[in-house]
């Protein structure tokens, strides 16, 4: 069964599928709520419930408490509707909106689709999610201290992993060290963190891997207007 959810104070309007919760929904339907970790533990994702009835799902005790929950507090990563809602949050519309960070990961796979491309994923620790729009890209930072910037192929809904394109370049040392030496599960090799950094729309399209992201959004943006 589908719900309805108003976003105030935006007005924003979404529909919930069953089985989601309330910020997966959101993000498939190109709304960005803020979020970290995704499963109930760090409370960014904290929001009001104005009107209508929760599931609060599996969370931390300490980062909502039965005392917010009286007050109307759910955590939106965690909680799926049980009729129609009206909801308040704070919705990120800007990169600066978004909270810049230092994290560790690992490869989950490699996929090579041309005799010079690679496509990169990206897995990051448990309880941390890496929140962005569609059209920024992250830096690797490598063991001698040098960056690599890599556009994030993904959509921003679809972040379970982080998709990389990496061309290898003649003399290019991250990207040779990926088709000569990286393995899947590797999680000691040159990219050791990520850090998301702002990007505009019109360089976005100049590189086809941004492209692909921000694609994802207008496809879905348009279905639900469609249906609207």
């Amino acid at each position: 069964m589908s719900y309805q959810i108003i976003i105030k104070p935006s007005e924003h309007i979404l529909k919930v599928e069953s089985g989601e919760t309330i910020l997966e929904s959101a993000l498939r339907e190109g709304f960005s709520l803020p979020y970290g970790c995704r499963n109930g533990s760090c409370g960014i994702c904290k929001g009001k419930i104005i009107q209508g009835r929760v599931d609060y799902g599996h969370h931390s005790e300490e980062t909502l408490t039965e005392e917010e929950k009286r007050a109307g507090k759910a955590l939106f990563c965690c909680a799926s509707p049980l009729t129609d809602l009206v909801i308040e949050c704070h919705e990120i519309g800007a990169t600066k909106n978004i909270e810049i960070k230092t994290l560790p990961c690992r490869v989950h796979n490699l996929k090579l689709v041309a005799p010079d491309v690679m496509i990169i994923s990206l897995k990051l620790p448990t309880n941390q999610r890496l929140q962005f729009l569609a059209g920024q890209y992250i830096d690797i930072l490598l063991k001698d201290g040098k960056r690599r910037s890599f556009s994030l192929a993904n959509a921003p809904h679809d972040d379970e992993f982080l998709q990389l394109h990496a061309r290898n370049y003649p003399g290019g040392a991250f990207t040779e060290h990926v088709f000569t030496h990286m393995k899947a599960k590797d999680n000691s090799f040159y990219a050791t963190h990520l850090r998301i950094l702002p990007l505009s729309f019109w360089q976005a399209v100049q590189d086809l891997r941004q492209s692909k992201a921000f694609l994802s959004i207008f496809f879905i943006k348009r279905v639900v207007e469609t249906i609207k």
